[in-house]
């Protein structure tokens, strides 16, 4: 899995960085959990997540380092979580919120494509 701040365009993290809020974690905190609707797409600046799905069963799927996203699949499917989200460590997230990111790739179609293109080459 590629970095995604390494492969996201300057002007798009940029307008992250103005709109999104920084957003501190306690270690064992949850982020997102399974089954429930997300209303923020956040990215790992500082820190360590594990990811577990399963429903009742939950299993260890990934841990997730800074530079990474979280919750893009509710997000962009606007579906409710796949996965538990835990902080395995004191961590830093930068916070969106779902209507104002979904507001500007509404209107604004080349950081739409900037940002979706950027997503998918770092999955």
């Amino acid at each position: 899995m590629a970095d995604l701040l390494q492969v996201m365009p300057e002007y798009v993290l940029h307008w992250m960085v103005q709109k999104g809020k920084e957003r501190q974690l306690q270690q064992k905190e949850v982020i997102i959990r399974e089954g429930e609707k997300c209303d923020s797409l956040f990215l790992v600046l500082d820190g360590l997540f594990d990811v577990y799905a399963g429903g009742t069963d939950q299993r260890h799927i990934e841990r997730v380092a800074p530079g990474n996203m979280l919750g893009e699949v509710s997000f962009f499917t606007d579906g409710v979580a796949t996965a538990t989200v835990i902080a395995e460590e004191c961590s830093l997230v930068l916070e969106l919120s779902r209507r104002v990111l979904s507001d500007k790739l509404a209107y604004d179609h080349e950081y739409a494509a900037d940002l979706y293109k950027a997503v998918l080459t770092s999955l």
